[in-house]
């Protein structure tokens, strides 16, 4: 059995403050995401995984190396987990773009069309979602039998997990809310059957940075499931 771990990155600037944080935006953590990162130290190094796979973007490779400490455990960067491509709407208020474009934020944020892709951007949502569930999977097929953390974004990971488990990126908006350096816990067998058993775990944060409103695991998520992609 391989044991998966997929991170959310600590906080940025673009966050706090309600902007579209996408590929294109390398920001650092700020000084919450700092304290936030920090916090991931105590419990990864009780989980001790081999092997850490990390966005090469600054805000989850910053995340990454809090979450190792003092592990002398090997930090891998792999492009294909950056956060999905929201093209001119990055770094956008999002207020703005539901304002301005309801078009997009349906497409977008209400009805997660598979097919909905950003003005000016270079993939669509099912893209995305494809994409890093194909990079997830081959971390998974590298490392059988191993515990692994990947490090990466929120949409991103929301958009993996609901292909892993739908093959669509349809469902998205059932997911519980993964928080800044939230993290979320997968036992995968070798013939592709996974579940979780940890989804979107907060509770080694401060209070003050947990969700405001918390969406319960669906009980679907913690049955047995096939992807394909797990599988040799």
């Amino acid at each position: 059995m391989t044991t998966l771990y997929i991170v959310r990155h600590g906080q940025v600037e673009n966050n706090l403050k309600g902007l579209l944080n996408g590929s294109r935006s390398d920001c650092p953590l700020n000084e919450n995401g700092r304290r936030q990162a920090a916090c991931l130290t105590a419990p990864f190094a009780r989980i001790a995984p081999d092997v850490i796979y990390s966005s090469p973007l600054r805000r989850a490779l910053e995340t990454a190396r809090y979450l190792r400490g003092e592990q002398e455990i090997p930090i891998c960067i792999e492009h294909d987990l950056r956060e999905n491509d929201v093209g001119d709407y990055d770094g956008v208020p999002r207020s703005e773009i539901r304002k301005n474009d309801p078009k997009a934020w349906m497409g977008w944020n209400e009805l997660m069309y598979p097919g909905f892709r950003f003005p000016g951007g270079s993939e669509s949502l099912q893209e995305a979602a494809d994409r890093t569930a194909d990079a997830v999977a081959d971390i998974v097929r590298r490392h059988r039998g191993k515990t692994v953390a990947v490090v990466a974004h929120g949409a991103c990971l929301n958009l993996m997990v609901t292909k892993i488990y739908n093959g669509s990126v349809a469902g998205m908006r059932m997911l519980p809310h993964m928080v800044n350096a939230s993290y979320s816990h997968f036992e995968i067998e070798d013939d592709g059957r996974f579940r979780g058993v940890e989804i979107a775990q907060y509770r080694h944060l401060p209070e003050q940075y947990w969700p405001k409103l918390v969406r319960r695991t669906p009980e679907w998520m913690q049955r047995e499931h096939y992807f394909a992609g797990f599988a040799n």
